[in-house]
């Protein structure tokens, strides 16, 4: 909604207010119309191909696994159920880090900032 190039900036200008006007154009102007349908089409297909792929090797996957006579069910359910669990468990790392009263980040230097006292994010309820 606001224009950013060369001119208008900041901070030469704080805010040059354009409105709808670019989203208008996308659909007027014939270069940027036919950008905008060549792109948003594409977007569409790799949508529904890449979901379609996904469940159905997913769903492939599952079958394999679950045929009775497959030794070491236990460590391939594991090693597919990886991708999964390890990036929730590095963010519940992370923010506990961010948090921690001792040496996180948001005790430390955000309410330092402000000059407000240490708060026990782990332990103090409220």
């Amino acid at each position: 909604f606001t224009n950013y190039d060369l001119y208008h900036s900041p901070p030469a200008k704080l805010v040059d207010w354009v409105g709808f006007k670019n989203f208008i154009d996308i659909f007027t102007l014939p270069m940027w119309r036919e950008t905008f349908v060549s792109v948003f089409s594409w977007t569409i297909i790799w949508t529904f191909v890449a979901t379609t792929l996904q469940v159905a090797l997913g769903i492939f996957l599952a079958i394999i696994v679950n045929q009775p006579g497959i030794k070491g069910k236990a460590i391939i359910r594991t090693i597919f159920i990886l991708p999964w669990a390890v990036p929730a468990f590095v963010s519940i790392l992370v923010f506990s880090g961010m948090f921690n009263e001792t040496f996180g980040a948001i005790n430390n230097q955000v309410l330092a900032l402000f000059g407000i006292e240490k708060i026990a994010w782990m332990t103090d309820p409220f």
